[in-house]
């Protein structure tokens, strides 16, 4: 009979297609597969959202309950809910046994135990959290490999060696699955590479993989839920490439087209047959470029080619594949030099999408370790970052994160990835000061980030290039712009814009190709102002003069 509770909380940033809880799901279904466990506990996992959900309210919701045992999943982005939360479960339900897991428990477990938590599992939890129920259930203190207590404060590691031998949250938890905007697919776990940046360099780095049985069956849920985002875990994806061509196979042949799937891939690895296949699959790709200076690369334990990683990233467009690069400020060796020039080398690739974060000391990375060779200040808790090293100072961090942010609202967010190169090369600026300007723009003026995003950038183009002395380009870049924007916001709203546009169509489409000197040089480029509706018909836009 189950006489006992216990209640796994998980936290996402928000509510999103990436909000899937994937760690404590895995967990719940181990026990809940657990004929032993069940005998005695009656198990259940409450979801909550940081940016809705109030930690203290949850708290006191789920302290009414007076379980046994408490399980939350502990991450960078949720810590600091997490604390909220159980200072408000702990006060109100003192007696619970409180178990903690996830990344992020690694960094901290001291305190986490002056907070209250009594075990924490150390690496992948399946088996670790099953092994520390069974000694609960009968009244023992969990110990062994993975379990950390105040009592043996072990921070071993513990790994799952058999992936097939774990119950499949996709498949057991089927009937909940569409309580989600997406989805989290493990296909992989572990990575081969040491990043000295990255967790994943420090623990199991052998590859385990699922079998393709047990993804086929998982792929028959996706389509039966209908489920529309699909973001594959394995660190690196196109790791095995014969592996990774059955897989991509497979998903063409079987997945409905109005799936969207998300891969992580190294740049260096990708060929001309997974890029075909990538490109008959309806994905979008991130890439880890980090730094585009192979010396700063190599102080973290990765090789870059920078030509042979152009080449292969570049050819992606040729097949019409979306993919977004990252980039982080503060890694060691880095300078602020060097940092904008791997803004400018990220762009010229056209990504999407660039994703730049300032370099986090993760407890357990190799940059934890050496964090006092090349790190002058840094926070020393969540979330890790570093405030000054030794080649970039505290000022000139700030100036990288203002390109950041002007990076992050003029070109991902506003959707530049198509005109952007045109705006900067008619106004001879490098990426890297045209985004630092745009973040001026926005702080001198009082502009609101939320404010429209293509109104932003029109306001910004027309100042920068008035400031330039550049005037002459306006409206041939302007239009070439909005129409653009126009086209993204059909795509994007499904509502059909009027664009003004002061050069015929058929001038604006040679800037894909032309720089806007050459073809305002040119003596039959004309002007002439008119009105464009778009519009869609079976998907194909259409253009009508109003």
């Amino acid at each position: 009979m189950n006489n006992q509770l216990l209640i796994i909380v998980s936290a996402s940033i928000e509510r999103s297609p990436l909000s899937f809880p994937a760690g404590a799901l895995s967990v719940y279904t181990s026990i809940i597969h657990d004929a032993f466990l069940m005998e005695t506990l009656s198990v259940s996992h409450s979801h909550y959202y940081g940016d809705t959900d109030d930690p203290a309210a949850a708290g006191e919701k789920l302290a009414s309950f007076t379980p046994d045992y408490l399980g939350i999943s502990l991450y960078l982005f949720n810590r600091e809910w997490m604390y909220a939360f159980l200072s408000s479960f702990s006060r109100l339900s003192p007696e619970t046994v409180i178990l903690a897991g996830g990344p992020d428990v690694i960094s901290s477990p001291e305190e986490l135990i002056r907070r209250g938590v009594s075990y924490l599992s150390i690496g992948e939890g399946e088996t670790t959290v099953r092994m520390m129920m069974y000694a609960l259930v009968q009244g023992n203190k969990p110990e062994g490999k993975g379990i950390y207590s105040q009592e043996k404060p072990s921070l071993l590691p513990a790994y799952e060696p058999d992936l097939d031998a774990l119950p499949s949250p996709i498949l057991s938890l089927r009937n909940t699955l569409d309580s989600y905007e997406g989805i989290l697919w493990e296909m992989t776990r572990g990575c081969p590479f040491h990043c000295a940046f990255c967790a994943e360099s420090r623990g199991n780095r052998k590859v385990r993989s699922y079998s393709f049985d047990r993804l086929q069956a998982e792929m028959e849920v996706i389509r039966e839920k209908g489920i529309e985002k699909v973001f594959v875990l394995d660190p690196t994806f196109n790791l095995e490439k014969k592996r990774t061509e059955k897989i991509l196979t497979f998903l063409i042949e079987h997945s409905p087209p109005y799936v969207h799937y998300t891969f992580e891939v190294r740049g260096e690895l990708l060929d001309k047959k997974t890029i075909s296949l990538f490109s008959a699959l309806t994905c979008s790709l991130q890439i880890g470029l980090q730094s585009s200076d192979p010396e700063v690369m190599k102080h973290v334990d990765r090789a870059f080619e920078p030509d042979k990683f152009y080449a292969r990233v570049s050819s992606l467009h040729r097949h019409g594949i979306v993919f977004g690069l990252d980039l982080i400020i503060g890694l060691p060796h880095d300078t602020l030099e060097s940092f904008k020039n791997s803004v400018e080398y990220a762009v010229k690739l056209r990504p999407s999408n660039l994703d730049i974060f300032l370099l986090a000391l993760l407890p357990g990375t190799e940059l934890y370790e050496q964090r006092d060779t090349f790190a002058t200040s840094y926070q020393s808790e969540s979330p890790y970052l570093v405030i000054e090293t030794t080649t970039m100072n505290e000022q000139e961090i700030e100036t990288a994160l203002a390109i950041r942010k002007g990076c992050d609202i003029f070109y991902t967010k506003g959707e530049a990835v198509m005109w952007f190169i045109r705006v900067i090369e008619a106004l001879e600026m490098s990426a890297a000061d045209f985004f630092l300007s745009f973040a001026l723009f926005l702080d001198s003026d009082q502009m609101r980030e939320d404010d429209d995003t293509f109104v932003l950038q029109e306001e910004f183009i027309k100042r920068i290039y008035t400031e330039k002395g550049k005037t002459e380009f306006l409206p041939l870049i302007l239009s070439y712009v909005e129409l653009h924007q126009g086209l993204c916001y059909l795509r994007d709203c499904g509502e059909e814009p009027v664009v003004h546009l002061s050069y015929p169509i058929e001038i604006l489409n040679r800037l894909d190709d032309e720089a806007a000197q050459k073809i305002l040089m040119d003596p039959g480029t004309g002007q002439r102002e008119h009105d464009l509706l778009l519009y869609m018909v079976e998907g194909e836009v259409m253009i009508e003069e109003v």
